[in-house]
Formats: C-alpha cells, structure tokens, sequence
C-alpha cells in the first residue's frame, strides 16, 4: 500500500511524467505494490498534471482523493479486504 500525498504540490509533471509510468512504477509494482491512494494537489494545474500522469500507469488498484483522511480509511479497508481474503 501507498499512500502519495500531492496535496501541497505546485509546478507540472510534464518534464517526469513518462519516467513515473516508464520506470518507477515497474519498479514498484515488480516489489508488490497492490494498492495506491494519491491526494491530489490542491493546485488545478497540478492537479491536471498529476492525473495525466496517473492515466499512463495501470496494472494495480489506484484511488484518487482530495482528502488524506479519505484515503487513509480507502487504504485500511484495501489492507483488510485482502487479508481477510
């Protein structure tokens, strides 16, 4: 599980966008990653920015949010759906 808060992030992901999809998240979900939850910036082109980057990943669970407490509690019920599996 992984919890991305993006929340305060200000600026474009353009310049990193492809490497995140490319070579990062491989990487990640080669290591188990199953479930992530991302706090999206408040900033809206931020917000562009980092929902055009999570548009280029797939292969495991990806929730968005705009409040941390919201995806803290998506998370712990991920955690106990699959260990209850």
């Amino acid at each position: 599980m992984w919890l991305a808060d993006l929340s305060e992030m200000k600026g474009s992901w353009d310049s990193s966008r492809d490497w995140i999809a490319q070579h990062i998240m491989p990487r990640v979900l080669k290591a188990g990653l199953l479930f992530e939850a991302v706090v999206l910036p408040k900033d809206v082109f931020s917000k562009l920015s980092a929902q055009d980057t999570i548009m280029k990943i797939d292969d495991f669970e990806l929730q968005q949010f705009q409040d941390i407490e919201e995806a803290k509690v998506w998370l712990t019920q991920q955690k106990e759906a699959k260990m209850s599996a």
